[in-house]
């Protein structure tokens, strides 16, 4: 499951939460909730009494919940509000309003935004206040089955409805338009401290987290009903070896077409709160029979011990979808774009029309889940013709666009990598002195630090310095001083990327990668600058730069000042 933080209340109080896209609901256990699993969740249950902006919503002022015949005229009661699932679990409690904000740091709220005029980048996690607005969501207070025990807090829903988090940020006029992207990635490990798994947008999509030449290719939705439900035309399986992309690799690798799906079309619904995908038992025959061909193994869904090449050689399953001709044409057809029927399936293979349909392939490694030391294929048959679902594992590998506004679902094809692109954000001016709230500390340590010659004719000198200035007691934490001009790159509207987390959503790109972090060395001369690059569960590791510091010289002149250090490592 794919979840990020929630930042309630005044002060903000941290709650992680499952993205969906089959529910409308916002909720999460607050404090008068009982026996709601607190052993199991992440964080706490949201203490209402502690916000200075909590309000709890009255009959008449229900936006999201609803008033029994009893109270209707009663101004006191509560507006009641409750979800159940089709595996059993359910929740329900009574609808509440307070300022809240989706992602930045995992660990900590953010203090304040951005000052006004301040140069930023809507993708660096340190601006996500910046986008907090009065929200709409439920205090629960009874939920059962997995809501109780897995270890997400609530759920953030983003189905087609009034009540979803993207509707009430465009309401707020957070955006400025009803899009949103979200982008899944599979880490082989999860941890419970966090694994970085992906990026949430809203107002559009960010291009800079696609594929290269991988464009957004569109398929039709109902905008008049609640899910995003895609017309599915066609299921092929091609043979393994060609690679996790709609294109493969080998041109003249094998594709076969399931003839089930010519006989049993059908609307399929995409939602992110569903970890796997499930499709009818009237493809299952066919589908098994070409698997068996393809493989000369069984199709089966029993866990199993893989090798790499094991793995990467079973077959990659395309799907065919209803696509937006007249919106796709805009991408051209000489040669069709990466992501069109007409790109995906050979021309021998596929009949000669609707090329511009839209093909999402589901390559291995997304539908064979992988824990502790097997392999699980989560790509079921067990649904009625109605009630088929493409999980979280089918949008791997894709930054899946929702245009509620025109009626859209878009697949680009993305590693899905939010720190790559945090990293090149940061690093539009590397090692840049930035002179406004610099950490001031002890140096935590150093050994060398040499003179270079100056204008005013002094000499090389090497100083040598110990750890005997090692700060006590050691510092946990040392405060970002690197700001960077906004780098635009955002498609559609103002685009706020997210950490989605697998496991746990921590923000990882509020410290990783091309951030900077000054500390002075005793003295207001020197300015040390280090960069964090590598994190272990437990370990910060600091690569000081190789920068030249330049500094006022005794004669009144400038001196320039090169500096080496060993990495330090922070635990």
């Amino acid at each position: 499951v794919h979840y990020v933080d929630i930042w309630t209340g005044t002060p903000p109080q941290r709650q992680t939460v499952i993205v969906g896209t089959g529910s409308g609901g916002i909720g999460f256990p607050c404090s008068d909730c009982l026996d709601c699993g607190h052993k199991y969740h992440i964080d706490n249950f949201f203490q209402q009494t502690k916000s200075l902006t909590f309000q709890e919503l009255r009959c008449g002022q229900c936006k999201v919940g609803h008033c029994n015949s009893a109270e209707v005229h009663d101004s006191s009661g509560r507006c009641s509000y409750g979800m159940a699932y089709a595996e059993g679990s359910s929740w329900s409690g009574y609808e509440a309003r307070d300022m809240a904000y989706v992602g930045g740091p995992h660990d900590k709220p953010i203090a304040k935004g951005t000052e006004e005029g301040q140069p930023h980048d809507d993708i660096d996690p340190d601006q996500a206040r910046e986008y907090q607005f009065g929200l709409n969501f439920v205090c629960q207070t009874k939920i059962t089955g997995l809501f109780k025990t897995q270890m997400a807090d609530g759920i953030l829903g983003m189905d087609n409805s009034p009540a979803s988090y993207w509707n009430q940020a465009l309401q707020a006029n957070v955006t400025d338009n009803g899009a949103f992207s979200l982008c899944f990635a599979r880490q082989p490990t999860a941890s419970r401290n966090g694994t970085e798994a992906g990026s949430f947008s809203l107002g559009g999509y960010d291009k800079r987290l696609h594929n290269e030449n991988s464009p957004v290719v569109y398929g039709k939705y109902d905008k008049k009903t609640m899910f995003y439900s895609l017309d599915l035309k066609g299921i092929f399986l091609r043979k393994g070896g060609g690679g996790e992309s709609a294109l493969s690799t080998d041109l003249n690798i094998t594709i076969i077409e399931l003839k089930s799906t010519e006989i049993h079309p059908l609307k399929i619904t995409i939602d992110t709160g569903t970890t796997d995908t499930y499709l009818p038992r009237a493809f299952n025959s066919d589908f098994r029979d070409h698997w068996k061909q393809l493989t000369n193994i069984s199709y089966t869904n029993t866990r199993m011990v893989l090798t790499e090449e094991q793995l990467q050689s079973l077959p990659t399953v395309l799907f065919r979808f209803q696509g937006d001709t007249s919106e796709n044409r805009k991408l051209g057809t000489d040669p069709y774009p990466l992501g069109t029927f007409g790109s995906a399936v050979p021309s021998s293979t596929r009949p000669s029309i609707n090329n511009l349909d839209l093909v999402v392939a589901m390559p291995p490694s997304h539908y064979m889940e992988y824990k502790n030391g097997y392999y699980t294929n989560r790509l079921y048959f067990s649904a009625g013709i109605t009630g088929s679902t493409l999980g979280a594992n089918f949008m791997m590998g894709h930054d899946v666009t929702f245009d509620t506004d025109n009626g859209w679902v878009g697949f680009a094809e993305s590693t899905c990598d939010y720190l790559a692109v945090l990293d090149e954000f940061h690093e539009r001016n590397p090692w840049e002195n930035d002179n406004d709230g610099h950490s001031v500390t002890k140096p935590i340590s150093y050994d060398s630090y040499s003179n270079g010659n100056n204008n005013n004719g002094g000499t090389n000198q090497q100083q040598i310095f110990d750890n005997s200035n090692l700060p006590d007691p050691l510092p946990t934490a040392i405060t970002n001083s690197y700001s960077s001009p906004n780098s635009g790159g955002s498609s559609q509207g103002g685009t706020i990327a997210l950490f989605v987390g697998a496991t746990v959503i921590i923000a990882v790109g509020a410290l990783y990668g091309k951030k900077y972090y000054n500390q002075y060395a005793g003295d207001a001369e020197r300015t040390y600058q280090y960069q964090v690059t590598r994190l272990a569960e437990n370990e910060l590791e600091l690569q000081p730069s190789t920068n030249v510091i330049t500094t006022e010289g005794g004669g009144g002149g400038e001196s320039s000042q090169g500096y080496v250090s060993p990495t330090l490592n922070l635990t």
